[in-house]
């Protein structure tokens, strides 16, 4: 449950910046480094709330849902300090962590 509690909330934190760059002409919504730019995860296609939201009613989505936990997970980065992690990244583990603990 906390995977899916996780893949929503960086899926909602991109969707709000991809909203922002599509709005942007020399911005490309598409391009991976304008989210690590701004220490936002980026969300390929099929691990996005909105793919996973329109597939809830198919026998798959176990499978869907794993293979965007996979796709879209921290380790999918690239590696960098843990303390040049952006504060969206840093406040996410934070808010899971407190879940569990409550």
């Amino acid at each position: 449950v906390l995977g899916l509690l996780f893949l929503k909330y960086i899926s909602d934190a991109f969707e709000e910046l991809h909203t922002s760059l599509e709005g942007e002409a020399e911005a490309d919504a598409e391009d991976r480094d304008e989210y690590l730019a701004e220490n936002v995860f980026w969300v390929p296609k099929e691990a996005r709330w909105s793919h996973l939201q329109a597939n809830a009613k198919q026998p798959t989505i176990g499978k869907l849902i794993d293979d965007a936990k996979a796709l879209a997970g921290p380790n999918r980065l690239p590696p960098k300090p843990a303390l040049t992690l952006g504060i969206n990244a840093r406040l996410a583990w934070m808010r899971l962590r407190n879940l569990g603990e409550a």
